[in-house]
């Protein structure tokens, strides 16, 4: 089934980039924001999530509802725990060694 429009991205990442686009740069982000560039950093690549404090900017900044960036944080916490990396990283081996491909 197709996303909605209006259904929240999977990830806050995703979003951040959807609403960056090519022209906004992370310092632009920040200023909009009201967070230092690193931190939009961090939140793009996945090593930290905002603080509940950062929600209302997020909100405004991405066009979400509270129950959207709780859904969206929830989801990014979800894909980002070391548990879940150890099982993408464990399936990758069982598919390159059904595949023989070595593991690099």
């Amino acid at each position: 089934m197709a996303r909605k429009r209006n259904d929240p991205p999977m990830s806050l990442a995703d979003a951040l980039r959807r609403r960056m686009g090519e022209e906004m740069t992370q310092d632009d982000a920040a200023a909009e924001l009201g967070v230092a560039q690193s931190q939009v950093g961090r939140w793009l690549n996945g090593t930290s999530l905002p603080s509940p404090a950062n929600y209302p900017a997020l909100m405004e900044f991405l066009d979400i509802s509270e129950n959207e960036i709780a859904l969206m944080v929830h989801r990014s916490r979800r894909l980002t725990t070391p548990q879940r990396l150890d099982a993408i990283e464990g399936r990758l081996d069982q598919i390159e060694e059904a595949l023989g491909i070595a593991g690099g």
